[in-house]
């Protein structure tokens, strides 16, 4: 059987010396936006942190700690794109990534080290780096292939509200959730149990935004967690007489009994 237990509002200290992703994903073929693709963002091969893009195709990661993470995109009838990036501290890695519709094959990000540092995940060359000075030259050789990373200025950044009076709520309830969890096939082949704690941002509109690992489990447990997130409909939260932005935390628990 499966459990989900509690439902807690949690109070965000935002980490304003962390970096940041900011992109946007097209379409590699007719250059239109990619709306709804779910983008990945992983410690040591397991997901730490999940978004999906917005009809424009736009998504962004904040607060993250400096370091090394493989971003994966996947949307249905397209390719997954899978690559490493390095985060540093205080800047924020803009990139504008085409993704290829299923049946197309990929170029690498790569034909010389002579273009570029960005790389395949497979791949045991250096990663794409944060944006600053001293790999701007080498970012812009990546405009053509890959994506596009500039030096603009942050656009206003979200509020995302605390305390509200009415925090975000699942529609139906705690055994909504429940019943969109999909034990992964290969963890109960394998008899793989355990609670993964996500952090939920959702919108004004009642959307999931972003999901965020607070306490990992397996992978596999991990990667379902956030899909049964995204396939659950949540009522947004109130305050003063209007919807804001605001999180909460729930504990997924896969038992098998």
């Amino acid at each position: 059987m499966f459990s989900l237990i509690g439902l807690i509002l949690l109070v965000l200290n935002p980490d304003p010396s962390g970096g940041k992703i900011s992109g946007r994903i097209v379409n590699s073929e007719t250059t239109g936006s990619v709306s709804s693709a779910t983008v990945f963002l992983a410690d040591d091969d397991s997901p730490v942190s999940s978004v999906r893009t917005n009809q424009s195709g736009n998504f962004s990661f904040s607060n993250l700690e400096p370091g090394q993470y493989v971003l994966t995109i996947r949307k249905s009838g397209f390719s997954d794109f899978i690559r490493k990036v390095k985060i540093n501290e205080n800047f924020t890695l803009r990139i504008l990534i085409p993704l290829s519709p299923s049946g197309i094959n990929q170029r690498t990000l790569t034909e010389s080290k002579e273009k570029t540092k960005a790389t395949d995940i497979t791949s045991g060359n250096p990663v794409l780096g944060a944006v600053d000075e001293a790999n701007l030259n080498q970012v812009t050789e990546i405009q053509a292939e890959t994506g596009i990373v500039t030096l603009e200025d942050e656009k206003d950044s979200v509020l995302i509200v605390d305390f509200p009076e009415n925090p975000p709520q699942p529609v139906g309830g705690l055994v909504s959730i429940i019943r969109n969890i999909d034990y992964p096939e290969i963890a109960k082949r394998m008899g793989i149990e355990g609670k993964v704690v996500v952090r939920v941002t959702v919108n004004e509109k009642g959307e999931v935004t972003q999901v965020d690992i607070l306490k990992r489990a397996n992978s596999v447990l991990n990667e379902a967690a956030i899909y049964t997130i995204y396939k659950s409909r949540f009522l947004p939260a109130q305050h003063r007489g209007k919807n804001v932005i605001s999180q909460i935390t729930l504990p997924i628990q896969f038992s098998l009994k």
